[in-house]
This record gives C-alpha cells, structure tokens and sequence, in this order.
C-alpha cells in the first residue's frame, strides 16, 4: 500500500486525480495604489502585527490621527499589515 492508498482506505473513497489551478500570485498591497473610484490607498508593512508608539516613532499616533482627520478606511491583512483606504 502506498500512501495515497491509506488515505483512500481510511477516507472511504478513491481521490480524484489532481486538477491544473489557475497560476497565483501573490499581492501584499505595499504601497500606493489606485482603488478605482479616484482615491488611493496605501499598504503599510507592520513589523510582527504590532502597531505602536517607540524610540520616537509614532506608528501608532499617525494610523490614530489618519482615521480621526482624514475619515480613511483601515483593513487589517492577512500578513498583520495596514491598508488604508479611502485616502
């Protein structure tokens, strides 16, 4: 017995054969970017998914002050980056 014989066994059926897929691609958003309706967005990288303020830098304070004044869209990835939208 090979292994896709003990998968079938132990599932109940046979597998079907594998189907060609389509070729993907993967998108991060990082950057500047045309959404269509005349506006932009922008993909911002966030080191390990942790937005915050240190040493100066005021990730954090900057996404806070974008929503408040600009009224933008904030889309959490996949990745743990930014997308903000609407701009």
């Amino acid at each position: 017995h090979g292994f896709r014989s003990l998968v079938e066994e132990y599932f109940g059926e046979t597998i079907s054969p594998i189907k060609p897929m389509k070729e993907w691609k993967f998108s991060d958003w990082l950057g500047w970017h045309d959404q269509g309706d005349g506006k932009m967005f922008k993909g911002f990288w966030v080191s390990s998914g942790r937005i915050r303020d240190q040493d100066g830098v005021n990730v954090k304070t900057a996404l806070r002050t974008l929503v408040d004044e600009i009224e933008c869209d904030v889309i959490l990835t996949p990745n743990q980056n930014i997308v903000v939208s609407n701009i």
